[in-house]
């Protein structure tokens, strides 16, 4: 996924159709999406018991950071972020997908016609090149939320699980979710990496990936097309 972000030219993905986990993360690691209308985008990986770790997390993270205004109020931001990954939510169109997050605004773009949509994102590499372009710069300058941010995912979660809307799974998964997104037990908001955030994404999927809850949810994807909440 970074040598997309990283590459020496412009990188334009053209999605259409159902975009999910891996699928919507390559988007977001391209320098501009041309999205066709009908276009289903969603980080769904939750619904099998990990986290996003293709660059997904640590990509909503990085446009977290860049989004906060100085009014904001960063909670609420975090929480629409940390809800659109933790509810494994799917756009129902390539407009919505801004909405969640999926696509940037004044960034990415949509497009009616399928028959044209190649040709287009194509004009808009070579619109790129010509205008002289250069990769961007590794980041090093993510501001997490650190534990202003998990206090807001425990308490959220407590509450989900005590409404008995989520199981004490989906608690875990969204505590371990949360610790990538607000950039793991700091004690205030602080600049970390892009590296570092892979790193405790990769930690997080491995982690989950040795569960058996996890392993039961996976196997009846695989073998029954169906979603377990365990």
């Amino acid at each position: 996924m970074l040598k997309l972000k990283y590459a020496s030219v412009p990188i334009i993905a053209a999605p259409h159709g159902m975009t999910l986990g891996g699928g919507c993360e390559l988007c977001m690691h391209t320098n501009k999406v041309i999205a066709h209308a009908e276009t289903y985008m969603g980080l769904v990986e939750l619904g099998v018991g990990v986290i996003p770790a293709g660059g997904g997390t640590k990509e909503f993270a990085y446009r977290l950071s860049r989004e906060i205004a100085k009014d904001d109020i960063r909670t609420n931001r975090f929480r629409d972020k940390f809800l659109s990954i933790g509810q494994a939510k799917v756009s129902m169109s390539a407009y919505e997908a801004f909405d969640l997050g999926y696509l940037r605004k004044d960034v990415d773009e949509v497009i009616i016609s399928k028959k044209h949509q190649l040709t287009y994102a194509k004009k808009a590499a070579l619109l790129m090149l010509e205008k002289g372009y250069t990769p961007p710069l590794p980041t090093k300058d993510i501001t997490v939320l650190g534990s202003e941010g998990l206090a807001l995912v425990y308490s959220g979660a407590d509450g989900m699980q005590v409404g008995n809307y989520i199981s004490e799974y989906d608690k875990h998964l969204s505590i371990e979710l949360g610790k990538v997104l607000s950039g793991g037990e700091l004690n205030e908001p602080t600049e970390v990496s892009e590296k570092y955030l892979l790193d405790l994404e990769r930690i997080a999927f491995v982690r989950l990936c040795q569960q058996k809850k996890t392993l039961e949810r996976m196997q009846s994807l695989l073998q029954k097309g169906k979603i377990l909440r365990n």
